[in-house]
């Protein structure tokens, strides 16, 4: 392979997702590319991997986009190494923040080498991340579920004064509200996680 996942797979995950190009060394491989392209009507696949993993480090979604379409082709074109250019599409989608699809290819590549320890350590930050996330929108639903049963409270306090007496059923329901929205809130993490089980074991796609 050219630079590549054999230099890669020693280095840290987090260095390797963060690691950006220059604006120098992108427009060098581009200008190595487009003369290729040009003069020769073909571009070779060692200067199609540079360019595609320069784009892909790019800062920029639209380069990263068209990185990954470079790799998809060479996929085609050149399936010896294949199991390679899976490794850097799954790159790609992480930077553009696709976990999903960056975890269908993860296990496209475990699937042809399943003991690959920088890929199994990849695999690990996508579900990491994917769990930061699920617990994020959790947070943020479980903000909503507290708004709700705070406007949930006004109603049954406006309701009670239109009533003579304090009622019975009034005041269970009111009560009731109040907590099972405390409850669902001290427990975000605990619920978020027994959901995430079920997401994980395909009872909730």
């Amino acid at each position: 392979m050219f630079t590549s996942f054999n230099t890669d797979k020693n280095r840290d995950i987090e260095e390797l997702l963060s690691d950006t190009v220059s604006a120098q060394d992108l427009e060098k491989i581009e200008k190595v590319y487009m003369k290729e392209l040009t003069e020769k009507k073909f571009v070779s696949a060692k200067t199609q991997f540079e360019y595609a993993w320069c784009l892909v480090r790019s800062k920029y979604g639209a380069d990263i986009n068209n990185g990954i379409k470079n790799f998809e082709s060479l996929c085609k074109d050149d399936p010896e190494n294949k199991r390679d250019y899976i490794y850097y599409i799954a790159i790609g989608y992480i930077r553009l923040k696709d976990l999903p699809t960056a975890q269908k290819y993860v296990k496209a590549f475990l699937e042809i080498e399943p003991n690959n320890h920088q890929v199994i350590l990849l695999d690990e930050h996508i579900e990491t991340e994917m769990r930061k996330e699920f617990k994020r929108d959790a947070a943020v639903a479980g903000g909503a579920l507290l708004v709700f049963g705070g406007l949930l409270g006004v109603g049954f306090a406006l309701a009670k004064n239109l009533i003579m007496g304090k009622s019975l059923i009034i005041t269970f329901l009111d009560n009731f509200a109040w907590l099972t929205v405390k409850f669902l809130w001290n427990n975000m993490d605990i619920i978020a996680n027994i959901i995430w089980k079920f997401v994980k074991m395909g009872f909730l796609i």
